[in-house]
């Protein structure tokens, strides 16, 4: 359906603190919906607001992604996994194609405290590049493979940009700061190092809560370092961790996080050099 994001003859983006939704960057004095037949404007934009434009994206993303990397952890935007088109602020993508976004709008301002609307955890781009585009920075939480699942590993939704996959919610998951773990993903025990999405909304002046993740991980206690004025003004986006290096879910079996583990350079001797959570009684 046609979108404004803060309704007919607004703006695109706005600041928290300053100024309304047509005076802030990127997208100054930019009104919605846009003129038809204008510079990434599709000729059928209606009154009522912009159309979304379908886009072709091609993702590239590790098959065996290692995390024993020295490199990690890095942030979130540090992105090589989206080889088409505009990768500002791309942190992954969802299975059924659509690109997740970092928590920020493209002022560097979190979502929540912008008070956009994000239907299904998403919203359309302004008219700018290909168009307008649908993408998420919150969770999906109108698809049934985000929501939990009782006992069960919850679903793989999408990968993030390192290859990790991102998995649907689990409230009682022991997370690290990137909001990944080392874990079982399937019913067979299978360890991997993965994240998970979130149902949180943010308030101003409070500890940022990531909605999928909050650097590329495992984060070994080093979320902050990939903190820079680079991305999103310096905000920090890393979660609350564990208080360890390393976070595994409790109750997950050592000698399959070892087997995990041992596929990579360093094996499971790797584990040793950090602080790990209690997580099995060997």
């Amino acid at each position: 359906p046609p979108y404004c994001p803060f309704g007919v003859g607004q703006g695109y983006c706005q600041s928290p603190t300053v100024g309304d939704s047509t005076e802030c960057a990127p997208f100054e004095g930019k009104v919605c919906p846009c003129v038809p037949g204008s510079t990434s404007c599709p000729e059928n934009t209606t009154a009522a607001g912009d159309v979304m434009v379908p886009v072709y994206q091609f993702w590239m993303f590790p098959l065996h992604p290692d995390p024993t990397d020295p490199s990690k952890p890095k942030h979130m935007y540090n992105n090589t996994a989206l080889t088409t088109g505009n990768t500002y602020q791309v942190i992954g993508a969802m299975e059924n194609g659509v690109q997740i976004k970092g928590p920020a709008e493209a002022n560097g301002y979190n979502v929540d405290t912008s008070l956009i609307p994000l239907p299904c955890g998403g919203h359309v781009t302004p008219p700018v590049g290909p168009g307008p585009v649908y993408h998420y920075h919150k969770a999906a939480d109108c698809l049934d493979t985000v929501l939990p699942k009782g006992p069960a590993h919850a679903d793989r939704v999408g990968f993030a940009a390192d290859g990790f996959g991102i998995f649907g919610f689990d409230d009682s998951a022991v997370l690290d700061e990137c909001h990944g773990h080392f874990g079982a993903v399937d019913d067979l025990g299978s360890v991997e190092y993965h994240y998970h999405s979130s149902s949180v909304y943010n308030l101003p002046n409070s500890t940022h809560k990531p909605y999928y993740m909050g650097c590329l991980g495992p984060s070994k206690g080093k979320c902050g370092s990939t903190v820079s004025e680079d991305y999103d003004s310096g905000a920090n986006w890393c979660g609350e961790g564990c208080g360890y290096e390393v976070c595994v879910e409790p109750g997950t079996d050592g000698d399959a996080l070892d087997l995990y583990l041992d596929k990579f350079g360093e094996g499971s001797a790797w584990l040793t050099r950090y602080t790990v959570n209690d997580f099995e009684q060997r």
